[in-house]
């Protein structure tokens, strides 16, 4: 008969099995991570600031790109928090801002 250390030895030499195991360790690195994204207060990610004033530009929505919106390229929309200039930049999700 078979005990539970010895099921589990079995288990320890499947590899799916060790990947399973270091699951929730990656979850909570991914949640922090999330986490740290989200809380920089710009869901668009849009690292460059204001070219008129150097100020932070803010996200506002995203849409299907007129043009290239069937190959999923989507347009995203941007103001200024200061002088309320406005831009839009192509995005697709593999390759970022384009």
């Amino acid at each position: 008969m078979l005990s539970v250390s010895d099921i589990l030895r079995l288990l320890d030499k499947i590899p799916q099995w060790k990947a399973l195991g270091e699951l929730p360790g990656r979850m909570a690195a991914l949640e922090a991570r999330l986490a740290a994204l989200e809380s920089n207060g710009n869901p668009g990610g849009n690292p460059d600031p204001c070219p008129a004033c150097n100020a932070p530009l803010a996200f506002k929505g995203e849409r299907p790109d007129p043009v290239m919106g069937a190959v999923g390229i989507k347009e995203r929309s941007f103001a200024c928090t200061a002088c309320g200039y406005q831009t839009q930049r192509q995005w697709t999700a593999s390759d970022g801002y384009i």
